[in-house]
């Protein structure tokens, strides 16, 4: 992609490829792409699961990810005792694993990062957070950590704030909105 924006540098963009080691954001991604390889229709994400047999129903519904709220300010939240009930059986499923995060320097943060690190969850959702924020309180997660942000009408323009992550390099952006009219014309 960066490339292809910018052919006067595609050789050292090339060249850096080669040369690079494999990480997990890469092959997270990777295994994301295989997933939606020639599909023609969105993604889909159940949130705020709570308990096992409901990942188990979203999974056998269609669902590509199962979302897991670690905010304590949340009722569905499940850091903790919750989620350490169900890590055996999501073991066992190949819907893709997101722990959904309101702030990033909290215990909740440090958790899931843990969990995604030792490949129990896929993703870290950063719902409602601001790139500058997370780049200012805690780079790893940008660095390390596959990840997509969560843009809602409650932080401005959804338009505007997926132009200012693309121009970040964030390439993948959730959108949380129950209005269709809040949606970029190619995403209606």
């Amino acid at each position: 992609e960066a490339a292809a924006k910018n052919p006067e540098n595609a050789v050292k963009y090339i060249e850096a490829f080669e040369s690079s080691e494999e990480n997990l954001y890469g092959k997270t991604m990777v295994k994301l792409a295989e997933k939606i390889a020639g599909r023609k229709k969105p993604l889909v994400k159940i949130c705020g699961l709570t308990r096992i047999e409901d990942v188990i129903l979203a999974e056998k519904l269609g669902a590509d990810f199962a979302g897991f709220i670690f905010s304590k300010k949340y009722g569905r939240n499940v850091y903790g005792p919750k989620f350490n009930a169900m890590r055996q059986e999501l073991k066992k499923l190949k819907i893709l694993k997101v722990a959904v995060i309101t702030d990033v320097t909290g215990q909740e943060a440090e958790e899931a990062c843990s969990l995604v690190l030792k490949g129990e969850l896929d993703f870290i959702q950063l719902h409602g957070i601001s790139y500058d924020e997370v780049k200012a309180k805690n780079k790893k997660l940008l660095e390390n950590i596959p990840h997509y942000f969560a843009v809602t009408e409650k932080n401005g323009s959804i338009q505007e704030q997926m132009k200012v992550l693309y121009e970040k390099g964030e390439a993948r952006v959730l959108v949380d909105s129950k209005n269709k009219d809040a949606l970029p014309a190619n995403a209606k």
